[in-house]
């Protein structure tokens, strides 16, 4: 039994190593599809005469920027490749001289760091994180609404973060289950002012390597920590995360009484 254990085992694994071969292969030969395409297409943009034997030398100039563009930007998409090419041939990366290796790779290296890039993948970030967010219907019947109360209360038992927070601090508010005096409110404002010392000081971590929105993160929370406390209510990362602490704070407490 343990044989055939053993064998399936290597079988399955055998089988997971040829998918992944296979994927980067169909990868790199969309990528470098990708290169042909708008390389051929940039010489129409600019005007440049094809070579005698264009196939030839775009090929070549492909197969000697691809290894370049995998070891700087892995994380590069085909439609991304083509974006980066096409905003080069149009001059939006200043003016270029000669459809070269070089000038390819010089695209690709403007568009990586570009401000375009970043706004792509934000908007791809976002609607990552709002497809995988629970949301709760516009309009919910009070069962409903105290029922999804009680299922985010259990998934916070259960260890899951706390999402949807502003929904919830609503419901809270209105159901009574989240009550609040001065005391309290000056309490939930403590503790957030010393979550927020944490996380930027894990930002400024010396062990860390610091990146773009790392450096945004900090001001983000240096601007707010520098604002009195009672005056932060216009900035939406603190009342967000008052709101959290609440809610939090309401659940740790009904957890308790049961």
């Amino acid at each position: 039994m343990t044989d055939i254990i053993k064998k399936t085992a290597a079988v399955e694994l055998a089988g997971t190593q040829y998918s992944g071969i296979k994927a980067r292969e169909i990868e790199e030969k969309e990528i470098k599809k990708a290169l042909y395409d708008q390389i051929k297409i940039g010489y129409k943009i600019s005007q440049t005469k094809l070579p005698l034997d264009f196939q030839k030398e775009i090929t070549a100039t492909v197969e000697m920027v691809y290894p370049e563009i995998v070891e700087r930007h892995g994380g590069l998409t085909e439609k991304e490749i083509r974006l980066a090419l096409r905003n080069g041939f149009y001059g939006r990366y200043g003016d270029f001289y000669g459809i070269t290796p070089k000038e390819i790779l010089r695209f690709i290296d403007a568009y990586s760091v570009s401000d375009q890039r970043k706004s792509l993948i934000k908007q791809s970030r976002d609607a990552q994180e709002a497809s995988q967010k629970p949301q709760p219907p516009k309009k919910l019947t009070d069962d409903q609404r105290k029922e999804w109360w009680a299922i985010a209360r259990e998934r916070f038992k259960d260890g899951h973060e706390v999402i949807a927070a502003d929904h919830l601090w609503k419901i809270g508010l209105d159901y009574k289950f989240i009550r609040i005096d001065d005391a309290e409110l000056k309490s939930i404002k403590e503790a957030v002012t010393e979550q927020f010392r944490k996380e930027k000081a894990s930002l400024l971590d010396p062990r860390r390597v610091m990146k773009l929105k790392d450096r945004k993160k900090i001001e983000e929370l240096k601007l707010i920590l520098e604002t009195h406390i009672d005056q932060r209510g216009k900035y939406k990362k603190w009342v967000l995360a008052c709101k959290r602490e609440a809610v939090i704070r309401a659940f740790e407490s009904e957890i308790k009484q049961k």
